[in-house]
């Protein structure tokens, strides 16, 4: 993620653009105003993101979602920052699809854990 970001500076630099921290600023604050009607993306984006770290030790792919989350929400700014593009809201469907993967994700692990304890305790039997 670091080197695409570094690669998209010296690209932007090379065209004679500079990096406008205006606008990457007001990235966050369109943020905050695109999502405002997404109050449950909102109420569960900590608790997803806590629990994807949680279960990342045992699922390999739990750190890809979490980056991918991150991604689209840093995309933004960073859009605004190196070019002239307005932000519109459809950018932030993939957020949406991203945190239905990473609450399937947690779920699964949950159903996962509850099945080694019933194997667990039958076998003790």
């Amino acid at each position: 993620m670091v080197i695409i970001i570094i690669l998209g500076l010296s690209i932007v630099g090379e065209h004679g653009q500079d990096w406008d921290w205006s606008g990457f600023w007001m990235g966050f604050v369109s943020l905050s105003y695109q999502m405002r009607y997404d109050g449950l993306i909102i109420a569960f984006l900590i608790p997803t993101i806590a629990g994807l770290y949680f279960i990342s030790k045992n699922n390999r792919y739990a750190n890809t979602v979490s980056i991918m989350i991150s991604g689209v929400l840093i995309s933004n700014p960073l859009l605004l920052a190196m070019t002239d593009f307005t932000s519109q809201p459809y950018r932030f469907i993939p957020i949406v699809v991203f945190f239905a993967i990473g609450v399937g994700m947690i779920l699964a692990n949950q159903k996962d854990k509850e099945k080694t304890v019933k194997e667990v305790s039958r076998k003790s039997k």
